[in-house]
């Protein structure tokens, strides 16, 4: 077998349609996480999207088994295995602002498929079941098994493959098609706590008294919104101007009665790249601080999350825990879960990565959690991955 075989092998019309029509079966099919239910640990999309997958395994002439909706598996053949391919059909919530197509429907526009899930992780999925039928297809004769599990739980903790390593023994040797080719060998952890503070109860106007933006941890805020009781839309808009001139965010204003709506718009990235995006609650903190405000509780602590997380700091500079190495580059920060009320109570997430082996961000964690505790606000510090081999 040559590689001139292989190359005509995948330059076949009917191959590349086939490819696009797999990719384009699990990208239909919204694999959000949700509530569990019965058989379901991650919800009914999740589920949906491996029996899809699982389906397309057996028409391509691999041996599947779908593991109590946690992960699937396939294999090339029954020999002993020495290869995993991790690979994951759950997806991120599709958000807002999609422009070529709905997030669910599939579409090709000059060579490439847009969908939610085509690039993360349907489709490199799809392309290495598809690999693994060239092998038999082709008569390419292997030593050993290759097994792709399929997860449905990336995007949220992978209780996935949790579950299944903690009954299955791992490979030898693993690769996921999860990232840029051709190889990457590091890859970001990452670090969520909470940080909370409380104020006494407020009657001053103008104040905030709503706040809130973003849907998923690991991604980057495109939206996010205020009410702003005790301030006209008229003299907000001034300050509105000026801040999209600076932020290069959006802002919309609409009034009810006494109360201001301020929706702002950024752009979404993920939360690892937010380089990438434009932050919608940094841009709304950006502008909340500079309206006329009344001096009160509630405006000291967005004061201070805009001084801890001012708009465009991507590394946590003010913070002072910015760091990088020759290895695996430059820690990243994402404000992206705030938390809100009127009563008196805010909560924000931070995650912190580490990578490459190089654990920092339990010890950037704790320098962080002092540094924000020493400002007087209550802080809840976890570290998820604490207890993991």
């Amino acid at each position: 077998m040559d590689r001139a075989q292989i190359e005509a092998y995948f330059d076949d019309p009917k191959r590349q349609e086939q490819l696009v029509q797999a990719i384009s079966r699990l990208v239909r099919i919204r694999s959000v996480r949700e509530d569990a239910q019965p058989g379901m640990p991650f919800g009914p999309g999740p589920a949906a999207a491996l029996a899809e997958a699982l389906a397309l395994c057996g028409e391509l002439g691999l041996s599947a088994q779908n593991h109590e909706n946690y992960v699937g598996t396939a294999d090339l053949n029954e020999k002993e295995t020495r290869l995993h391919i991790l690979g994951h059909l759950d997806v991120v919530g599709e958000g807002t602002g999609w422009t070529v197509t709905e997030p669910y429907t599939p579409k090709l526009v000059d060579g490439m498929l847009y969908g939610r899930g085509a690039d993360d992780d349907k489709g490199p999925v799809v392309c290495a079941l598809m690999a693994m039928q060239a092998v038999r297809e082709l008569g390419v004769e292997l030593n050993y098994n290759v097994r792709m599990i399929l997860g449905t739980d990336e995007e949220s903790g992978s209780g996935d493959i949790a579950y299944y390593y903690a009954r299955e023994p791992y490979a030898p040797y693993t690769f996921s098609p999860d990232a840029e080719f051709p190889v990457i060998n590091i890859e970001k952890g990452s670090y969520k706590p909470a940080f909370t503070k409380t104020w006494a109860p407020e009657t001053a106007t103008p104040r905030v008294t709503a706040l809130q933006g973003g849907f998923r941890i690991n991604v980057l805020p495109p939206e996010a919104e205020c009410v702003v009781t005790g301030l006209s839309a008229a003299a907000a808009r001034p300050y509105c101007d000026r801040s999209a001139a600076e932020t290069g965010a959006v802002y919309e204003l609409s009034e009810a009665g006494d109360d201001l709506r301020i929706l702002c718009h950024g752009k979404g990235a993920h939360a690892s790249l937010p380089e990438e995006g434009n932050n919608a609650i940094t841009a709304l903190l950006h502008l909340l601080c500079a309206l006329p405000l009344a001096k009160v509780g509630s405006t000291a602590a967005l004061h201070a999350l805009n001084a801890l997380f001012p708009h465009g700091d991507c590394a946590g500079r003010a913070l002072g825990i910015a760091q990088s190495d020759a290895v695996s580059g430059a820690l990243t920060l994402a404000f992206s879960l705030p938390l809100y009320a009127e009563e008196g109570k805010t909560s924000l997430t931070i995650a912190v990565g580490c990578t490459g082996g190089h654990h920092r961000s339990v010890a950037v964690t704790h320098a962080l959690a002092g540094f924000i505790h020493g400002l007087g606000y209550q802080v809840l510090e976890n570290h998820r991955d604490m207890t993991r081999a």
